[in-house]
């Protein structure tokens, strides 16, 4: 059994997947990638059981079909080592390890039984639609922030997607704070949602480009599957119900605060500097035409006065700076518009300028 590969296209192709595979497994073929090769198909699969990634490229040339499975990091780190122009040849000995050549360099790795290769069994698709690489991307980038990573209220963890017959819209929620986004897409799907895990949302979004490129994404029983050109991916769904975010979202009746992004976000760096990494709260102070911000403790404090326009009562909340930080990354430069809620203290973010129909929502910290 062999196959010769140029050294960029393998590299790619292991680039695209590899971040499915966990650095520390308790089953050991899941540590490796499978390696298929056909006439004019090559393919390069990994999975962790509940995700399958397989990225997939143009073979030239004549081959006799095969497959193997090894460990995907090593091989990774091999193709890193060699030449860029290197040609790749590789064969299995008869001691089954997989032997790689390139150049004057030869390297030998073990094998696994591709039998033993887990797979993700097909399932009919309930609905499925096509929208643009770059949609998908922004929905993702501009919502996964707020996923939490390791709460035990598991629906906590995952992203709700909702797909109407015009609109696809994402929200995410740790308790602490909310990203809702929406793109305009032509979908034909009546009325559906699904919960999808953090690490796909994570995985979608280094996959994705910032392109006009169509992809398909299909929903069936337990499964999301998005297959783009040169790739598909498999996840199993989070099978939760979603809370009923709207509840989480404050009625919008405070008069609002207009300020410029860039200005608070730079603010809200120098209260990093002297605030606790582990808890950086800032206290927000708003009176007419002045927004306060206050951080860090008696021996090192900053205090920050911007110009904003607002013309209501003096109201006054603390926050976590953090989350204050990871909204103002994603959402567009220029003027945001804040909201006050009075009872909760939570705050109401929404761009001035807002194709995405984003809200974002930061909730206060008890002292």
């Amino acid at each position: 059994m062999k196959v010769t590969l140029p050294r960029t296209l393998l590299l790619g192709l292991l680039q695209r997947v590899v971040g499915v595979v966990e650095r520390k497994q308790v089953i050991p073929i899941l540590s490796n990638v499978l390696l298929e090769w056909a006439p004019g198909c090559v393919r390069v699969r990994a999975t962790d059981l509940e995700l399958e990634l397989v990225g997939h490229a143009i073979l030239e040339g004549e081959v006799v079909p095969g497959s193997v499975t090894v460990s995907g990091r090593k091989l990774l780190d091999i193709c890193r080592v060699l030449p860029e122009d290197a040609r790749l040849d590789m064969t299995l000995d008869a001691q089954q390890k997989w032997v790689v050549r390139g150049g004057r360099s030869r390297f030998t790795v073990p094998t696994l039984p591709v039998a033993e290769f887990p797979l993700v069994e097909a399932e009919v698709p309930l609905w499925s639609f096509t929208m643009t690489e770059g949609d998908l991307r922004a929905l993702l980038s501009r919502t996964r922030f707020a996923i939490a990573e390791t709460d035990v209220r598991n629906f906590l963890n995952g992203l709700l997607l909702e797909v109407g017959p015009t609109g696809v819209q994402a929200v995410a929620t740790d308790s602490h704070r909310l990203a809702l986004n929406r793109a305009v897409v032509e979908t034909g799907v009546a009325a559906a949602t699904v919960v999808i895990p953090r690490k796909t949302v994570l995985e979608l979004e280094r996959l994705l480009s910032d392109v006009d490129a169509l992809i398909t994404l299909s929903v069936s029983a337990t499964h999301i599957h998005v297959e783009a050109e040169n790739w598909v991916l498999t996840s199993r769904l989070l099978d939760i119900r979603f809370p009923d975010y709207t509840r989480a979202i404050p009625k919008r009746t405070g008069i609002p605060v207009l300020i410029e992004r860039d200005m608070l976000r730079q603010a809200l760096q120098r209260a990093f500097v002297v605030s606790d990494p582990k808890l950086p709260i800032v206290s927000m102070e708003l009176a007419p035409g002045v927004l306060r911000l206050v951080a860090g403790q008696e021996a090192e404090r900053v205090e920050d006065e911007l110009t904003v326009e607002y013309a209501g009562p003096v109201l006054t909340a603390s926050y976590n700076a953090t989350y204050w930080q990871d909204v103002l990354n994603v959402v567009q430069p220029g003027v945001l518009q804040l909201i006050f809620a009075d009872e909760t203290g939570s705050l109401v973010l929404e761009e001035r300028v807002n194709p995405w129909g984003s809200i974002f929502v930061v909730m206060p910290v008890r002292l």
